[in-house]
């Protein structure tokens, strides 16, 4: 058995991952990046994590069905703007409050770590939460093990048909869009590739959590009669529910 450092192991899976077309690497990032997220999310990610970024600021497999994020890009999402509250966590109450998101796939599915685990400074579960309810599931127990089993996987041969059909029909994706089905799972909507719509990925967690609260929130006896489009106090694009009751 060959020991490796984090750093050769890394070049190992990146060599590894670029054995598929639809990747999609960008140029290491800087140290001082590195400062400026520690800074601005309190965190310090996983060696194995910093290890990629330090080789790719970022990174997309599947012709970008599946992200991992970079730190002040420019051209595609950066981890510390996405997880700031008001870019789209605030739809969805405190529901994913407690984790640090990462990386995404195209659906909106979202790879993070819970924050409390980084603050103590140990082995950090990759966690998936739900794009349509933000429920939790752990994936796998560290960065590599995601990298490795979850990453690699995707890259070659996606486990989601419906990304599959969704790549055949809109080909490759830019990283900043989600496919979003209409009407929405969360409201009965069918999971067909036909109803698929893309959205600008803030815009679609943003629906997505709107529809998942005021569902929440919605009485027993009443029927959803419209969905109506409206834009908030600071120009985001939201849904409103409207509601009848049944005739007693």
């Amino acid at each position: 058995m060959v020991v490796c450092d984090g750093g050769t192991l890394m070049n190992d899976m990146l060599s590894n991952i670029d054995r598929f077309s639809g990747v999609h690497k960008y140029n290491g990032v800087h140290a001082d990046q590195l400062v400026a997220l520690t800074r601005g999310c309190g965190l310090t990610l996983p060696k194995m994590h910093v290890d990629l970024l330090l080789r790719s600021n970022g990174l997309e497999v599947f012709s970008g069905f599946y992200r991992i994020f970079g730190i002040a890009p420019t051209t595609r999402t950066d981890i510390i703007g996405w997880n700031q509250k008001e870019c789209w966590k605030f739809a969805w109450g405190n529901k994913c409050d407690g984790f640090l998101c990462f990386g995404e796939s195209a659906f909106g599915d979202q790879y993070c770590y819970q924050i409390e685990s980084l603050q103590r400074d140990e082995t950090s579960p990759v966690y998936l939460l739900d794009a349509v309810t933000m429920q939790p599931v752990q994936l796998e127990s560290s960065f590599a093990a995601f990298f490795e089993n979850e990453l690699l996987r995707v890259a070659g041969e996606p486990y989601d048909e419906m990304a599959v059909l969704a790549h055949q029909r809109f080909g490759a994706l830019p990283a900043r869009v989600h496919l979003t089905y209409s009407p929405s799972l969360a409201l009965g909507g069918e999971e067909k590739v036909e109803n698929l719509q893309i959205l600008d990925a803030a815009t679609a967690l943003i629906f997505h959590g709107d529809i998942n609260r005021q569902l929440s929130d919605a009485q027993f006896d009443a029927t959803l009669s419209a969905i109506e489009p409206y834009t908030d106090d600071l120009l985001r694009p939201r849904l409103r529910l409207l509601w009848s009751k049944q005739p007693s």
